[in-house]
């Protein structure tokens, strides 16, 4: 069974406006790095991926985008669950707002996926999209996931979430961005 890339993934989307999804080339790059490379045993080269940038250059955009690409882009054995971590709940929500405009104008996205109020599930049952914030550090504890996206982590005050939300060792593909 063949394998969607990041580049068909992003390839094929649309921005918010109904324009062709735009992405430059030093972008790309880290989405095939990231996503792309898996070993002959199917696990993804890099289960931790740390992307830094300037401020407005693509970095929350780019971490909804490869939720995305977690959630649907190829099947993992143990479901599609994705979270995406944030400071505080607002912020948090600016990002799943962003992953539902970006459902909404992409007619693939949104026949295969089903938006809720604090979440996005597959129609198929197979996985989802979750936020939480940054405050909840016990509610945390004891997720397994495909893939975890962390958003701003300069204002976090300790390790706590990223201890909480550990890669689960049972699981072979699963990821965390930073």
């Amino acid at each position: 069974m063949s394998r969607v890339t990041s580049a068909d993934f992003l390839g094929g989307l649309r921005w918010i406006d109904g324009a062709p999804l735009v992405v430059e080339a030093y972008r790309a790059a880290i989405f095939a790095a990231a996503l792309d490379a898996v070993g002959a045993d199917g696990r993804p080269r890099y289960n931790l991926v740390l992307t830094g940038r300037a401020k407005k250059n693509w970095k929350s955009a780019d971490l909804v985008l490869a939720a995305l690409f977690a959630l649907v882009g190829n099947d993992s054995p143990g479901g599609n669950q994705c979270y995406l971590l944030a400071n505080d709940e607002g912020q948090a929500g600016d990002d799943l707002t962003l992953a539902k405009k970006l459902i909404a104008a992409n007619p693939l996205l949104h026949e295969r996926l089903a938006v809720k109020q604090k979440l996005v599930t597959r129609r198929d049952g197979r996985g989802f999209l979750m936020i939480l914030p940054a405050q909840d550090v016990a509610g945390a504890h004891g997720k397994t996931y495909r893939f975890c996206g962390f958003d701003d982590i300069h204002a976090y005050r300790t390790w706590d979430l990223l201890e909480a939300m550990q890669l689960d060792p049972t699981r072979p593909d699963a990821q965390q961005w930073i």
